[in-house]
């Protein structure tokens, strides 16, 4: 047998791990039948989903089946800005400064305030520039430090919003290791590898 299943995700939960198998698939693909042809090509894929679907059901795991309607379009592109900047090389210089980051970003932060504010007085407090201290916002968000609102623009002249209106005290240790990790594992794997040269 062969799983076409597009990814299987493994998630640990308490002290358990989770399989999360997800079937990516155009939105056309699984219910639109509006071009020529299409409603053969829409049975077949739905007949794999079955199949899928039974599969994991079978294993006593839920199946989940995302299409491009699926995702917030927004969120999704917060998301990546994020990433851009967590990939960036001075992000690695810049670990130990994410817990100061947090603390200034929060003892300033007020629902009116624009991003290009907040950095610019951040920048200044604490002696960076500011496009490090726009690396820091970018990784203080993606490791939730900052409960930014994802589904509000994230723009230089836009407010911003945070979920709840407060930082994360979770996040303890700012661990460069811990902290490129969670941001890809391909990226953690290439960054150890540059460093020791192997």
């Amino acid at each position: 047998m062969v799983m076409t299943t597009d990814l299987v995700l493994s998630v640990r939960l308490r002290d358990e791990t989770a399989l999360i198998p997800i079937s990516v698939k155009p939105f056309s693909k699984i219910l639109d039948s509006s071009e020529k042809g299409a409603d053969r090509k829409v049975r077949r894929t739905l007949e794999k989903l079955i199949i899928e679907k039974t599969y994991w059901a079978r294993r006593g795991i839920n199946c989940q089946i995302i299409t491009e309607k699926s995702i917030p379009v927004l969120e999704a592109f917060n998301i990546g800005i994020f990433r851009k900047s967590l990939i960036s090389p001075k992000i690695q210089n810049l670990a130990e400064s994410l817990i100061i980051f947090k603390d200034e970003f929060m003892g300033i932060w007020m629902k009116d305030l624009k991003l290009e504010y907040l950095l610019s007085r951040i920048s200044e407090k604490i002696a960076k520039p500011k496009n490090e201290v726009r690396e820091l916002f970018a990784a203080a968000s993606w490791l939730s430090l900052i409960d930014i609102d994802l589904n509000r623009p994230i723009q230089d002249n836009h407010e911003i919003a945070l979920k709840n209106g407060k930082a994360n005290s979770q996040y303890l240790r700012p661990d460069l290791g811990a902290l490129v990790y969670k941001c890809d594992d391909r990226l953690f794997e290439n960054t150890m590898h540059a460093q020791t040269g192997s």
